[in-house]
């Protein structure tokens, strides 16, 4: 029995042994030279000419960071005297993808170079050596792409990287050795009322889909570099979901996100219905359409409450809209069924006037249908008999009435404001002016 326990454990060394003597597992190295040399000859006299050392050896390189990998080695066969014959022997050189069936390229006696592009972190390159009798070594190394890696892995919503107006982004698409980094996600959370800018540079053609919050589809655009896309009339709390994507090879990228306050001012809400309306100033402006998610409904309508009007009167209106369409109507205090159209716009500029005739206060109404936004200034003019200022000024204005003018508005530094009433000017116990603003106050009739 301890006889058969010797034999056993010695036939389990030699396998061993001959296990380390035909491979060899280097890992990540990315300089390596040695010798191949496992050979046995039989000699016409009876001896032997053997050498028992390696005769395949493997190593590993991983790939520190995206980019092109370059490898440059040598698989160079020696020749050996024995039994006073001389032989050429082998010694073959190959490197592949991490256990793939096919070498991506071959070494020779001399040293040649191979490489890969579209390498990513982490990916590992299998390198082999085999033979009889020669000498082999290799280089590798991953030239760096232009752009960093993206942080990965951002490939679902669920792990989508968060844009932050200010910074810049760098990534990769379809980088890897099987190219599964197909798509990058983004996720910006509005935390103001205003607009997305997307500065892009890219290698080649980009696609950029829109998903709301909820993952529904919005649409995609085809981008060309440089690029700058816009996310319009966001409202505070949306949530815009990005998806990156490219049907080439493989693509760099870099994005500068930033935030794009509304153009003609903050908009003023709640404001959509009359009995919600803000008091008009010679002066209005806001944002409509705004708020793309869902419980977010998109703010469709505008109401501001214009001064008292008596029949005769005349107010004339400049209306200056970017986005659209945006459509403009007078509504009636007294009669619901009023309205009078002063234009849709989209991207342009209207001037309307108006004379009533009867006596009444009258609404100006902003409205847009769904899917559309736009960002509006009013310039109110005409004479009315009374005109009730409030809010903050930051501009320089001409305010005119035929009557009386009450304020309690606050004039910010810089700001130029004009005051001219027919009668009487009221500045109210919250009325201020700011150091650095002019204000002038004057009894006089109304003239435009």
């Amino acid at each position: 029995m301890d006889d058969f326990r010797f034999i056993l454990l010695n036939r389990v060394l030699i396998i061993c042994l001959i296990a380390g003597i035909m491979s060899f597992v280097g890992h990540s190295q990315s300089s390596v030279t040695g010798a191949i040399a496992k050979y046995n000859f039989n000699c016409p006299d009876g001896t032997s000419c053997s050498v028992d050392g390696e005769s395949s050896v493997r190593y590993y390189y991983t790939a520190p960071f995206d980019g092109e990998l370059v490898i440059s080695g040598f698989a160079k066969p020696g020749v050996i005297s024995c039994c006073g014959t001389t032989y050429q022997m082998s010694c073959n050189g190959s490197f592949r993808k991490l256990k793939a069936f096919d070498n991506i390229h071959n070494f020779g006696a001399q040293t040649t170079t191979g490489g890969l592009t579209c390498i990513a972190a982490g990916d590992t390159i299998e390198i082999n050596f085999n033979g009889t009798f020669g000498d082999y070594g290799y280089t590798a190394a991953v030239i760096p792409d232009v752009l960093p890696s993206d942080p990965e892995p951002n490939d679902q919503f669920s792990s989508a990287v968060e844009l932050i107006a200010g910074n810049s982004y760098a990534g990769h698409l379809r980088y890897g050795i099987y190219q599964y980094d197909n798509w990058d996600n983004y996720m910006y959370v509005a935390e103001e009322l205003g607009s997305l800018s997307l500065s892009m540079t890219h290698s080649d053609g980009i696609k950029l889909s829109r998903f709301r919050n909820d993952q529904l589809f919005l649409g995609s655009e085809q981008q060309n570099s440089p690029s700058n896309f816009i996310i319009d009339c966001l409202t505070p709390g949306d949530t815009v979901l990005i998806q990156l994507s490219s049907q080439n090879d493989c693509m760099s990228y870099n994005i500068t996100a930033d935030f794009v306050p509304p153009i003609f001012g903050t908009d003023h809400e709640p404001n959509d219905t009359k009995s919600l309306a803000i008091t008009a100033t010679t002066d209005i402006f806001g944002t409509i359409g705004h708020g793309i998610n869902t419980p977010v409904s998109p703010d469709a309508n505008d109401y501001y409450q214009l001064p008292f009007i008596q029949q005769g009167d005349e107010l004339s209106f400049r209306i200056v809209v970017q986005g659209g369409p945006v459509l403009f109507r007078l509504r009636s205090e007294r009669f619901a069924g009023f309205s009078l159209t002063l234009g849709s716009i989209t991207d342009g500029v209207i001037e309307q006037s108006f004379q009533p005739t009867f006596d009444d206060t009258f609404y100006l109404q902003a409205t847009t249908s769904t899917g559309h936004c736009g960002y509006y200034q009013v310039n109110l003019g005409g004479c009315v008999k009374e005109l009730s200022l409030v809010g903050t000024e930051t501009r320089s204005m001409d305010i005119r009435s035929d009557s009386i003018i009450n304020s309690s508005q606050t004039l910010m530094s810089l700001a130029t404001v004009s005051y001219q009433a027919a009668h009487t000017i009221t500045l109210e116990p919250d009325f201020q002016v700011e150091i650095g603003a002019v204000f002038h106050a004057l009894i006089a009739g109304c003239h435009f």
